[in-house]
């Protein structure tokens, strides 16, 4: 749980060093990195349709509490 929430993070901060970090050793590095790849790019396709999540990733300290507070898994 707390792997998923890392990853997530780490994609909507952009910090894609983070993002491989979350994944298992057992996993090939290429694969790692593609889906951190494709992750990135799609949440940003997803930014660019909602305007009004662009004000939520201008203050990190505001969306890492709504990651905190908002999934559940």
């Amino acid at each position: 749980e707390n792997a998923v929430k890392s990853f997530l993070e780490a994609i909507v901060l952009k910090d894609n060093e983070k993002a491989v970090e979350c994944w298992s050793k057992k996993y090939p590095e290429f694969f790692v990195a593609l889906i951190v790849s494709t992750m990135q790019k799609s949440f940003e396709e997803a930014m660019q349709k909602d305007p009004e999540s662009k004000l939520i990733l201008q203050n990190p300290e505001v969306l890492k509490f709504g990651l905190e507070k908002n999934i559940q898994l």
